[in-house]
């Protein structure tokens, strides 16, 4: 992680405090005495002192994580704030480009600043208060040390186990793990990464071993409850919602849960029914116009469904399930506290929302023992295959690879191995295709949005395939079908099947 002292940029672009206190952003204050580093929110900071970084004399210099000054600037920027070009940011050359890694135990306990005077960070006695966005359930988590964290975690896998052991005809105690599970393993993680964030990455790695180890565990156990489960009813996702108070969480949960099941939904359909031999004889007429449209430097012979799929479509493994279960869980760990997730109309910032993306691959490659699978996952479940609408690393990754093998081409859509993706032989990552659709769905048909009235499910699928599928290639549309068909196997989801799968199968692809 690149830092740089806060009052080279500050005092000459004042539209960057403005966009650090509306991101809810964490700076890094290091003492000038004991050079230790602790990490903690600006607001805390600002509350009590409007010009806090500007004290020369005081015990403190504070930094800020370079990837998150582009977006500040950016914001400056586009709000005429002075100096909002950015032209004057100045890095002092005598400071640390780099900091020392963090104590774990200055995460977590503010003495050095009362010593020395400094606001403490909110709710040092207690759970801090939180945004809306993450409730009151992380406020108490956040609070919590490494030990009580994996103590919960032990609690949810005993949990989920009570409950397969249970009488399956006893739905409640299902729901009920499944959604205090996903939630608080959710919660867990991110406070252990984004404490992670500020150390070292071996000293991250060691200090998130317990939570990456405790989560792959629940992942398994959770793949067994959900097989077992129809997961898209009403209650389920009435249950979701009820076990937090935070928009984020929800939206976080709700999508770890469907896009699960929807995979294996996925693998249910491949390995029991005839569905790719069908495919194979559809696929002229309903989606080899809009593979064209991705392959164009291909004979249109050669566009068939094996070009979708590199390899094949094809059955996958428990493993594979549960390394993009975790893929599923964290993708939006980079996720600032108090970024909305349908921001809308003059609200909508779009280097703040791109900014969570980069920072959640960051935070899972470098700072946890995740599998890389869970690392592309996040990096790449925005990427829409390539419109300028997506966001993510695909672009630069490609960019740079291109400018490397300026002869290479790539041939096909989808790969399920991450090889595939990083060598440039596909255009996506399979998984990262699948929770596209679901996050999509749930941002559309999510009675929390704010800023514009929630679809219907059936609003949200046709809208998807108009302006997702029919009017730029960003969703892949036979991805796409089989969740309509996980859909409507869902219970009271056959309301919707006559009005929907007449549009969604009336030559999507022409």
């Amino acid at each position: 992680m690149t830092l740089v002292e806060l009052k080279t940029i500050a005092q000459n672009n004042l539209g960057v405090i403005d966009y650090l206190l509306k991101q809810g952003e964490m700076i890094y204050a290091k003492n000038k005495q004991t050079g230790k580093v602790k990490s903690i929110r600006i607001k805390a900071l600002y509350e009590n002192d409007q010009e806090f970084w500007l004290k020369a004399n005081g015990n403190w210099q504070f930094y800020l994580d370079k990837d998150i000054i582009t977006s500040a600037l950016a914001y400056a920027a586009r709000n005429n704030q002075k100096g909002g070009s950015g032209s004057s940011v100045i890095v002092d050359e005598d400071e640390p480009r780099e900091l020392e890694e963090v104590p774990e135990s200055s995460l977590r306990n503010n003495q050095s600043s009362r010593d020395s005077g400094e606001e403490q960070e909110p709710g040092n006695s207690g759970p801090p208060d939180m945004p809306p966005n993450y409730g009151k359930e992380y406020g108490l988590i956040k609070s919590m040390d490494n030990a009580q964290r994996t103590n919960l975690l032990q609690e949810r896998k005993h949990q989920i186990n009570e409950a397969l052991s249970g009488d399956p005809r006893d739905r409640a105690p299902r729901l009920e793990a499944l959604a205090e599970t996903t939630r608080d393993t959710a919660l867990v993680n991110r406070a252990a990464i984004q404490e992670a964030m500020a150390m070292e990455s071996s000293e991250a790695k060691n200090y998130t071993r317990q939570v990456v180890e405790n989560t792959e565990e629940i992942i398994r156990m959770t793949s067994r409850l959900i097989q077992s489960e129809s997961i898209l009813h009403d209650d389920m996702m009435a249950r979701l919602v009820e076990k937090s108070n935070g928009t984020v969480v929800q939206h976080m949960t709700r999508v770890f849960v469907n896009a699960f099941s929807f995979l294996h939904y996925y693998n249910d359909m491949v390995s029991t029914s005839s569905i790719v031999n069908k495919l194979r004889v559809r696929f002229n007429s309903l989606y080899k116009g809009f593979y064209r449209q991705l392959l164009p430097h291909l004979h249109t012979d050669h566009v068939t469904l094996e070009r979708v799929f590199l390899g094949g479509m094809r059955i996958l493994t428990d493993q594979e399930i549960n390394k993009f279960g975790v893929g599923f869980l964290v993708h939006d760990i980079g996720k600032a506290d108090d970024i909305e997730y349908h921001e809308g109309e003059a609200a909508y910032d779009r280097d703040t929302v791109v900014a969570h993306v980069k920072r959640g691959y960051q935070a899972i490659m470098n700072k946890t023992g995740y599998s890389r699978e869970a690392a592309l996952i996040t990096g790449y479940h925005h990427e829409y295959y390539g419109d300028s609408s997506g966001y993510g690393y695909f672009r630069e990754f490609l960019a740079n690879y291109k400018q490397a093998n300026p002869k290479a081409s790539v041939d096909f859509c989808m790969a399920f191995d991450m090889e595939g993706v990083i060598d440039y032989q596909a255009l996506s990552y399979f998984p990262a295709k699948v929770l596209e659709i679901v996050d999509v769905f749930d941002s559309l048909t999510d009675k929390n949005r704010r800023y514009r009235k929630p679809l219907s499910p059936e609003e949200a699928l046709k809208l998807i395939h108009d302006e997702f599928i029919v009017a730029k290639p960003k969703i892949d549309p036979i991805l796409f079908d089989f969740f309509v068909d996980f859909f409507y196997s869902q219970p009271g989801s056959d309301q919707f099947e006559g009005v929907v799968k007449g549009i969604l199968h009336s030559g999507k692809s022409q």
